[in-house]
């Protein structure tokens, strides 16, 4: 009866994960910045309702964040999309953890392990803190996996709020200054991203420095 019963799971998860190559799919192939918002404007008052729900949505079929973040900066402006683009993250972020959990696939804890990473260092604040700094790290993927390797979620939940507002705010004050390309604004919007982008292969260095330490200090002892 119990292994009737995990079959028929099993299935249903193959059912779930086949719907879900699907619509990421159809978003990614057809819904793009202009498509976001005049679906966002059609709302018109509720529009920041709409964004919200769309944010805290479309990342778990690994819609493009920064996408997101620049419709926000482009129809609310710096201190409102803002706002909305990291209240829309935090449940997004929380729904997707919540989501790998209920997965678990041993298969991609087993992937992990192989590369020497284990539970404690994943469950770190602070490295989960600098993954969350650093946006060459896919937002989508690090949600999925920190719910894979069963990290605490408060810890999860306080490393994302800190580690997405820098990201945030360059992205959606890209999409902000994008109407005037032109401008001195835009090219401070583009400078800082691209120094967003540096500090984050700075920081993947580092990680991969402080993690092959930890690596040979355990193999001395």
């Amino acid at each position: 009866m119990k292994k009737e019963q995990n079959k028929l799971i099993n299935l249903l998860k193959i059912a779930v994960i086949c719907i879900f190559c699907i619509i990421a799919f159809l978003l990614v192939k057809y819904v793009g910045v202009d498509e976001l918002k005049a679906f966002i404007n059609h709302y018109d008052t509720f529009s920041p309702i709409v964004y919200i729900i769309c944010f805290s949505l479309m990342p778990i079929f690994f819609f493009p964040v920064p996408i997101l973040a620049v419709v926000a900066g482009a129809m609310f402006g710096l201190l409102e999309g803002s706002i909305y683009t990291i209240i829309g993250a935090m449940i997004n972020s929380v729904l997707m953890f919540y989501i790998a959990r209920f997965f678990n696939f041993k298969a991609i804890r087993n992937f992990v392990k192989k590369y020497k990473i284990s539970n404690d260092q994943i469950d770190s604040l602070g490295l989960i803190l600098i993954l969350r700094l650093m946006p060459l790290v896919p937002y989508n993927a690090l949600n999925y996996a920190c719910g894979f390797m069963q990290v605490n979620i408060k810890k999860y939940s306080l490393a994302t709020l800190l580690g997405i507002i820098p990201a945030t705010f360059v992205m959606v004050n890209l999409g902000d200054k994008i109407l005037d390309i032109k401008s001195s604004e835009f090219v401070l919007a583009c400078i800082l991203t691209i120094l967003l982008i540096f500090l984050s292969s700075f920081g993947a260095k580092r990680i991969k420095r402080v993690k092959n330490g930890s690596i040979d200090n355990s193999s001395d002892i």
